[in-house]
């Protein structure tokens, strides 16, 4: 089970754990790092407006708003640019 899978039952299943050094990475933030990461290659790999990201993740159940994915492009872009 993926940390997604965890994010969208609200509860850790088996298998499903984030590292200590995802916290170090991407501190403060309620979402887990496959999540951010996901939203933010999916806007550089694919040139995707952040609504259009919004409403692919709300597909795959995660709710979370285009400015949040905006602020986290902006923040965590240029580790997606080298």
């Amino acid at each position: 089970m993926n940390v997604i899978g965890m994010v969208l039952s609200g509860k850790p299943r088996s298998g499903a754990m984030i590292t200590m050094n995802t916290h170090r990475r991407y501190p403060r933030h309620r979402f887990p790092i496959d999540i951010i990461s996901q939203c933010v290659w999916l806007y550089f790999r694919f040139c995707l407006s952040y609504r259009d990201v919004e409403e692919m993740m709300a597909e795959r159940g995660v709710t979370v708003s285009y400015e949040t994915i905006r602020s986290w492009c902006r923040k965590f872009g240029g580790d997606y640019a080298c």
